[in-house]
């Protein structure tokens, strides 16, 4: 499934996370096309930082749309 979607160019193999604005307690991530499970990853151990540091964490990211 994922090697279809990287060989289509559906998602950047090689693309990472990136955070586009935070405070204390949240963040808004940039996906960058990458993988599913790696931003997913990527937004939770932020959020489990964030917890940790504030008390509580709210992440939300963004992804690319594209024309199917």
């Amino acid at each position: 499934m994922y090697v279809n979607d990287i060989k289509t160019g559906i998602c950047n193999g090689e693309a990472k996370a990136t955070i586009l604005k935070e405070t204390p307690a949240t963040a808004f991530v940039d996906g960058n096309n990458a993988l599913g499970p790696s931003v997913g990853n990527f937004c939770m151990q932020l959020a489990i930082k964030k917890c940790k540091e504030s008390g509580g964490g709210w992440i939300v990211s963004k992804g690319k749309l594209f024309d199917s």
